[in-house]
């Protein structure tokens, strides 16, 4: 009986050991898990900002050219009614000029 209790006790002590390593291991993969996470989030708050900031920039550059093509054929027209006298007497009506700069444009 003594032989098997000092048997059953290097079992539990193997087992203990094994158990400590096991936890502190968890715990190192814990960290390093705490790690990851951590890191996943600073860079999907890194894409989500690229993301808007692209679409920003892209308004910054669309925008104006829409705007642009919106308004400013009538303003010129505007511009143009004034000079729509001398324009006519060359033969040159404001419609042309600015199929003129439309094809230069391009």
């Amino acid at each position: 009986m003594a032989h098997s209790t000092d048997h059953n006790s290097q079992d539990w002590e193997r087992v203990e050991r094994r158990l400590s390593a096991l936890e502190e291991r968890l715990a190192d993969v814990s960290k390093e898990f705490s790690y990851i996470r951590d890191r996943l989030e600073e860079m999907h708050r890194f894409i989500v900002w690229r993301r808007v900031m692209g679409a920003v920039r892209f308004l910054l550059i669309v925008a104006p050219l829409v705007l642009a093509a919106i308004y400013l054929p009538p303003l010129i027209s505007q511009w143009m009614a004034p000079y729509q006298d001398l324009l006519k007497g060359g033969g040159i009506s404001p419609e042309e000029i600015l199929k003129q700069f439309s094809s230069t444009g391009r």
